[in-house]
């Protein structure tokens, strides 16, 4: 099922499968299957294997798996091949590869940062409104 490794690092293994809410302190892999919510205060890496139906919340995410849900990054995603993510996305910085699918809106800058009422509502913290999503957006093959 899922190990530490003794550096803060947890893994859940490809043949796991897991529904409900997860927190975790440090760094996780994930290999198996989650239904339901991921929060991690340093890094969340789902694996090529992955098959993910979930909130996700990280201060960085790296995904290469399928992602169903919303996923907040609070200082970088990356979505490397063969990732997909089938959500909303809200984070500062974001890194496409080429081979993967993106489909949902995605918010940037300091407002993502908030990740809150002010990007929901279309609204800068200065009072100006600015456009704070992009449509849905798809890239295949490399």
């Amino acid at each position: 099922m899922g190990q530490a490794n003794g550096t803060g690092h947890t893994t859940l293994g490809k043949g796991c499968t897991i529904t409900g809410k997860l927190t975790f302190d440090g760094t996780v892999q994930v290999d198996g299957t989650v239904e339901g919510e991921i929060t991690a205060g340093d890094t969340i890496l789902i694996g090529e294997s992955a098959v993910v139906d979930a909130q996700i919340t990280a201060d960085s995410i790296v995904i290469t798996g399928k992602v169903t849900g919303d996923v907040t990054a609070r200082r970088r995603l990356e979505i490397k091949a063969p990732g997909q993510v089938y959500g909303n996305i809200v984070t500062p910085s974001l890194v496409v590869h080429d081979g993967v699918t993106f489909e949902g809106n995605c918010t940037m800058g300091g407002v993502a940062q908030k990740a809150g009422i002010l990007a929901a509502n279309g609204h800068a913290s200065d009072g100006e409104s600015r456009p704070t999503s992009w449509g849905s957006w798809s890239e295949a093959g490399s």
